[in-house]
């Protein structure tokens, strides 16, 4: 079991999010009409559906990377998503062919970020277990543990909202639990988490709010 993760954050209030008649286009395509959604600001989000269903964009919809043709989406009823920062882990993560220390220096620099938290790295690495593989290659690593410096890596900055692509894949049944309690432990810090999954089995675990989209149509 992983030991309480220190408060990472100061809390995003859980903010709750509104999606009222939006519509979205994706490559001159429209994924989705008419889109009428409220996001509790309480739960972890659990987005669900099959390959190429719209997830991602409904993702980047959410945080305005794409930008809805219709409607408005409000956050805490304001219609300007707060200057927060987001961050998140994708199925491909990609790292420097050298050790976990300097991984987590070069996202540090690429994000022009002024300071390198020696402190609050160090507790993420011992908080997931990392901490006596800080001069390995990143390229020696267990899927689980790519799995957990990818996490480490989007958690530097302390964000407000985290999205989770599929965190499971290729992972042993423990290392399926040991990123389980961090996402639950994430979330009861103050971040607002949204996972992409297939497992409703997970969903349920997590006690997420679910959101199925099917054939551009949002279900829950």
């Amino acid at each position: 079991m992983f030991k309480k993760l220190k408060p990472i954050i100061n809390p995003c209030d859980y903010m709750p999010i509104d999606m009222i008649g939006v519509k979205v286009s994706y490559k001159n395509n429209i994924v989705f009409k008419n889109l009428n959604i409220s996001l509790e600001g309480n739960q972890i989000v659990a987005i669900m559906g099959k390959n190429g269903s719209g997830k991602s964009t409904f993702i980047k919809t959410l945080f305005g990377i794409i930008k809805p043709i219709e409607g408005t989406i409000k956050y805490n009823k304001e219609s300007l998503l707060p200057r927060k920062i987001i961050s998140g882990v994708s199925q491909n993560n990609i790292f420097l062919r050298r050790n976990l220390d300097d991984n987590l220096r070069h996202i540090t620099r690429i994000s022009q970020a002024t300071t390198f938290d020696e402190q609050h790295i160090s507790h993420l690495l011992k908080f997931f277990g990392l901490s006596n593989l800080k001069k390995y290659s990143a390229r020696n690593l267990s899927a689980g543990e790519k799995q957990k410096l990818a996490i480490i890596r989007a958690l530097i900055f302390k964000p407000s909202f985290i999205f989770l692509d599929e965190p499971s894949n290729n992972l042993d049944k423990q290392s399926i639990e040991k990123i389980e309690e961090v996402i639950k432990n994430i979330h009861e810090n103050g971040t607002k988490v949204f996972i992409i999954t297939h497992s409703k089995k997970q969903s349920k675990k997590l006690k997420a709010q679910e959101i199925f989209i099917e054939s551009g149509a949002v279900l829950y």
